[in-house]
């Protein structure tokens, strides 16, 4: 959630991100038509996942999910991106899951960039020279 909320803070879209259900529950009481919510769940089960684009979807707000088919999370959803990978359920780390999950953010991240055209990739440009003086300066190779 936190990737996507930064790439598209970078595309110049007003961007909110949250992961803990009080915040998102909050954050869609406030929406409405014109909106767009993007809930992320492999099963598509998550109680507060489910809940959330429930309540998205009575303020008005178009909901997308990034998730499984089917699942109670696709049927309430607007528009359905769906996501499969082999996962080990005894795992405590659903690495194949987030992976998938961060493969569709940016496929979504580089058609809206490309959808933008060249004079946006050029405001790109500046937003990451925004952050130049956030690190420290590259030292110069030695030969």
């Amino acid at each position: 959630v936190m990737d996507a909320t930064y790439k598209f803070m970078k595309l110049s879209h007003s961007v909110m991100g949250f992961t803990d259900d009080w915040s998102q529950r909050m954050a869609v009481a406030s929406l409405g038509a014109g909106d767009v919510v993007v809930c992320i769940s492999y099963t598509g089960r998550t109680i507060s996942i489910v809940n959330v684009a429930r309540l998205a979807r009575e303020a008005g707000a178009t909901v997308v999910a990034i998730t499984k088919v089917p699942s109670p999370l696709a049927e309430i959803a607007h528009s359905v991106i769906p996501v499969e990978a082999p996962e080990e359920t005894e795992s405590i780390l659903p690495r194949h899951s987030r992976l998938v999950h961060f493969a569709v953010i940016e496929v979504i991240a580089a058609g809206v960039t490309l959808r933008k055209g060249p004079e946006f990739r050029r405001r790109l440009a500046q937003v990451q020279e925004s952050l130049e003086d956030t690190r420290v300066p590259k030292r110069p190779r030695k030969s």
